[in-house]
């Protein structure tokens, strides 16, 4: 059962990319010929995608800019031959959907870091693998693209590139839907529109129209990811401490928060590693992020979590805290490998068999407070929710004080 976050993710992958592509739609089945939709399409498909090319060089997304690049540049590359499909064209028709997939796999990098060039060969390796084939060997490439798979005579294009474009929307759309992130959700929706244009008629609105939805999707996708960047932490996939202090300046009175601390974090992090401190962040961050009680969980800093109950009590948000501090005890690490020892050990310890499976616990103390027409602002809140915090971490640790 998806939770009111997953939905709330779900939802804000979905519905803006999927409206503009519905307005597309509507637009070319009702008005084809309208004047203003010709405007649309004569060179705005274009100065979309360098749109995103510089928005997604900016935001280091490396993936919706090779994904904006290429296709700008089969746009202008196939213009002067678009009033008919070569076989050339049905080539690329086929192949770029496929090479975008193949990007859709990997992550985001840094535009300038070696693997980033590598991402914009395997984007193009299809369709540069396909064009020397076609060079070579035509007869077998064009026997290929005209095989009727489904035995309903020609279309458009050929029933081969259909394919190749369903099978790319589909990887695309399965790792979108997995990864839960904009951009992955913004690829897959500039691939649909991208197939979309190859199939809507050599030399035709349509086409520019499908184009500029692909070029939208993308501006989207990147607005989405940046307010990801601002708002949300990263590593746990809260919201981070700007969003925290954004609901703090709206929520109303009565509202109770919650500070949670990881218990001996520090310690843990340098016995075991960076890798296996982050496991326990997000594993703390997986369970806050299902309190109860109406709560909401940020991440405020390092091992520090804040939840904020609008509208309830110490008492009635009690029982949630506890809750979710029981999950966090209960839940357990089984350790794989200890870290790489360094120095006169290092060659002795090499080839054994490290960590051997060893079961550890994590407990994280936390403390409450809440708004009181004696309080000031809503930082006096969090301060004297830390207090609590700490109290409760003097007296023992893995408890809550209210």
């Amino acid at each position: 059962m998806a939770t009111p976050t997953s939905t709330k993710t779900l939802l804000t992958l979905v519905v803006p990319a999927a409206l503009v592509l519905a307005a597309a739609g509507i637009a070319l089945a009702t008005a084809p010929e309208s004047p203003w939709l010709a405007r649309a399409a004569d060179g705005y498909p274009l100065v979309a995608m360098a749109t995103c090319v510089l928005l997604a060089w900016r935001l280091q997304r490396s993936r919706l800019l090779i994904v904006a690049l290429v296709t700008a540049c089969a746009v202008v590359a196939l213009e002067p031959r678009f009033n008919g499909y070569t076989t050339a064209d049905m080539v690329v028709a086929a192949t770029l959907p496929l090479g975008f997939a193949l990007l859709s796999i990997t992550a985001d990098r840094p535009i300038s870091a070696p693997r980033a060039y590598l991402q914009l060969m395997l984007a193009t390796l299809p369709t540069t693998v396909a064009l020397i084939l076609l060079a070579l060997v035509p007869e077998h490439v064009a026997a290929v693209l005209e095989y009727d798979l489904l035995g309903i005579g020609r279309m458009p294009l050929s029933q081969v590139v259909l394919l190749a474009g369903v099978l790319a929307v589909l990887v695309a759309g399965l790792l979108a839907f997995v990864r839960r992130r904009p951009a992955d959700a913004g690829l897959a929706w500039a691939m649909l529109a991208v197939v979309l244009a190859f199939h809507a008629g050599a030399g035709s609105i349509a086409r520019d129209v499908w184009v500029l939805a692909a070029g939208v999707a993308l501006l989207v996708a990147l607005m989405e990811a940046a307010y990801d960047m601002a708002f949300h932490d990263e590593l746990t996939a809260l919201p981070g401490r700007r969003a925290l202090n954004q609901l703090l300046a709206n929520v109303r009175a009565p509202y109770t928060v919650a500070v949670i601390d990881v218990d001996h974090f520090k310690s843990f992090n340098d016995r075991y590693g960076h890798d296996v401190g982050d496991q326990v962040l997000r594993m703390v961050a997986s369970k806050l992020a299902v309190v109860g009680g109406g709560g909401r969980a940020f991440r405020s800093g390092g091992e520090e979590f804040t939840i904020v109950f609008p509208g309830k009590s110490k008492t009635e948000a009690l029982p949630h805290v506890q809750a979710v501090r029981e999950a966090v005890e209960q839940s357990k690490f089984t350790l794989r490998s200890l870290p790489r020892p360094k120095g006169k050990n290092a060659a002795a310890a090499r080839g054994t068999k490290r960590g051997g499976g060893r079961q550890l616990g994590v407990t994280i103390s936390a403390g409450l407070a809440s708004y009181t027409s004696a309080t000031e602002s809503a930082q006096a809140v969090i301060k004297s929710a830390d207090k609590a915090m700490y109290r409760a971490k003097k007296n023992g640790r893995n408890r809550v004080v209210a």
